[in-house]
């Protein structure tokens, strides 16, 4: 299978089922190019969906978690250095990253200082897109 995901940078990302995906990076910075080549083996593609697909209570496919970081350039620099397991501020930015793809504007994930009326305003927004774009709740 082949997607292409596109936003200021174009990933070309090709999945097989002994899952690994390989992106041809171009990043244009100014008048600086950039281009990497980045392999995404199996293993490293499982732990972080399973990682990311708990941090926001969606049951992730590997396409649906690769479509939000690629989305992201904060989320893909981050995804490239994660080694094994995502840790917690992978989490967090993988987390900001889905909620700004699925809502298509600037809000974060809520944190504990946030106001209650905004967590619930924003759940609410994010369970009613989500479904609409493809993405299953989880169970627990």
């Amino acid at each position: 299978m082949t997607a292409t995901f596109t936003k200021d940078v174009t990933f070309d990302v090709q999945i097989d089922y002994t899952i690994k995906a390989t992106s041809d990076v171009a990043n244009f910075d100014g008048e600086n190019r950039r281009f990497a080549k980045v392999t995404f083996s199996g293993e490293k593609l499982q732990y972080a969906r399973d990682g990311f697909s708990e941090a926001v209570g969606y049951e992730l496919t590997i396409e649906q978690m690769l479509e939000v970081v690629f989305s992201n350039d904060k989320a893909f620099e981050d995804f490239c250095q994660i080694r094994k397991h995502p840790d917690s501020p992978a989490r967090d930015i993988f987390s900001d990253a889905f909620a700004k793809y699925i809502l298509q504007d600037d809000r974060h994930w809520p944190e504990g200082g946030d106001p209650e009326e905004y967590t619930k305003k924003f759940f609410d927004d994010l369970n009613e897109q989500a479904p609409h774009l493809g993405y299953v709740k989880s169970i627990c």
